[in-house]
């Protein structure tokens, strides 16, 4: 950052972040600049990713009452094996007293590796879990070929068993559900092959599991933007902000961020050529959104308040500056995010 003292008066007020309407940056875009880049106007909005991810699908469950008769659940310890089948690094796991405690949050391989087999997974839902109205996951995919398997979320209190909660699905296809509990406890996550479905439903190729949190955070690595905004040389005196931008900068189809990710913080750096500047002020447009930022050009974090602002969506970068001699702005983005733990998103783990 190169600023003069002299210009902390006339900075006071701009260096501090707001957010306005789209149109009322447009109107400040100066059509003296030497790159026009991509208005507001120009820009086109986007589709958030958002889109598909529904927050309806989330169901909150009592937890108490049973919706099957545990004679569902297998506890078996001897039937048919695979071929040359040893079982997985979990067994024994086939009931509640020897469920695996330790793959919460985690995405597991196992098998069902013979006819009465059951993988059984413990975890535990706190009362600060229940008012802080935590998200749970549950996707049980990569079943094998030809064989079918159940995921079902069970109970065990005082000797009893009970289902809670299952959605089933015929043949190999992935099955998931998303919850909310109103009672805390201890839940079990069951995987077994369906009763009925053929002579071989079990396989040594391991189906993948995820049982925890909905909401998931990760990151958009600092990466460069391929823009480079020329400021010009602007004298030291003037007072009239000159204006670069919007220059298009699209993440819509990014296929290294999970759908419906939504921005934590945004970064974006001032990074250039060193060239002397005064007065430098970053703008962001949230094209898909229609919202708009600008932030003091020396802090990288833009200050996006309490927006809720989709990753994945064309983002407009621009800027202003009252001098510069030949500034060339290279900005760099950093994003992170939170995002939803679905079906669609689980690779993101792997």
């Amino acid at each position: 950052m190169k600023t003069g003292k002299w210009l902390l008066g006339l900075l006071l007020a701009g260096c501090l972040a707001t957010a306005g309407p789209v149109s009322a940056l447009a109107a400040q875009v100066s059509s003296g600049s030497e790159e026009p880049g991509v208005s507001s106007a120009q820009v086109q909005v986007s589709e958030a990713a958002s889109a598909k991810i529904h927050k309806e699908d989330i169901v909150t469950i009592s937890g108490k009452e049973s919706v099957a008769g545990a004679d569902v659940l297998k506890q078996g310890t001897a039937g048919k094996l695979a071929l040359d089948s040893t079982g997985d690094a979990f067994e024994n796991n086939n009931g509640p007293t020897l469920a695996t405690t330790t793959q919460f949050n985690k995405v597991t391989r196992a098998t069902i590796h013979e006819d009465v087999d059951s993988d059984w997974y413990k975890f535990t839902v706190t009362p600060s879990d229940i008012s802080n109205n935590r998200v749970y996951s549950f996707i049980l995919t990569n079943i094998p070929g030809l064989c079918d398997y159940d995921m079902y979320l069970a109970t065990y209190n005082n000797s009893e068993l009970g289902v809670v909660y299952y959605d089933l699905k015929d043949n190999a296809l992935s099955e998931a559900f998303y919850l909310t509990f109103l009672t805390a406890g201890d839940y079990y996550v069951v995987i077994q092959g369906k009763d009925g479905h053929s002579d071989t439903n079990f396989s040594d190729t391991p189906y993948a599991l995820y049982f925890g949190d909905y909401y998931r955070t990760g990151s958009f690595p600092s990466a460069d933007t391929g823009l480079s905004i020329n400021f010009g040389n602007v004298p030291v005196g003037n007072t009239t902000p000159v204006y670069r931008g919007y220059y298009a900068y699209d993440l819509t189809n990014n296929t290294a961020i999970p759908d419906g990710a939504i921005v934590d913080h945004f970064y974006l750096s001032a990074d250039g050529n060193g060239a002397y500047w005064i007065g430098f002020m970053k703008m962001l447009l949230a094209a898909g959104q229609n919202v708009s930022f600008t932030q003091y050009g020396g802090i990288p974090l833009m200050d996006t308040g309490n927006s809720t602002l989709y990753v994945k969506q064309l983002w407009g970068i621009g800027g202003y500056l009252i001098a510069s001699t030949n500034f060339v702005w290279q900005p760099k983005v950093q994003i992170t995010y939170t995002y939803p733990l679905v079906l669609s998103n689980l690779h993101y783990l792997f």
